[in-house]
């Protein structure tokens, strides 16, 4: 009987000792893994922020106008999908440039980077003056 209670305490005192390591320091597992892909959009109001991406992420940039030409960043960073013009089903005055211009983009790699849009018309006629015709978000991704 006397050998099985000097284990018994044994394992006790080891349990003991891992518990205490593991308050010390030791990084465990997370029981909540983080979703495998996350999607944040940022549209004309995100002007000059900064988006936080992880590996595997997707950023979507959706730009009130269909004059926007979208340009992806780094490709080491960010790989860049198609952009998609999407005209406005409601009346619009020829040259409103009325809907969105959009883009989809996958966090490839740790980096920082930059995704710009341009345009040169901001409406009927109208020559885009100041930053009118520009955006940009920087995006890093961890």
């Amino acid at each position: 009987m006397k050998p099985f209670r000097h284990c018994l305490i044994v394992a006790f005192a080891l349990t003991l000792a891992a518990g205490c390591a593991s308050a010390a320091g030791t990084v465990t597992p997370s029981t909540h893994p983080r979703p495998k892909t996350v999607t944040k959009t940022v549209t004309d109001r995100d002007k000059g922020k900064t988006v936080t991406l992880h590996v595997g992420d997707r950023l979507k940039v959706v730009l009130a106008s269909t004059y926007w030409t979208i340009l992806g960043g780094s490709p080491t960073v960010l790989l860049a999908g198609k952009q998609v013009t999407t005209p406005s089903r409601n009346v619009c005055v020829p040259g409103g440039g009325c809907g969105t211009a959009s883009e989809t983009f996958t966090a490839h790699g740790k980096g920082r980077s930059t995704v710009n849009a341009s345009r040169t018309s901001c409406g009927e006629a109208l020559r885009c003056t100041g930053g009118k015709g520009e955006f940009s978000v920087t995006v890093v991704v961890n």
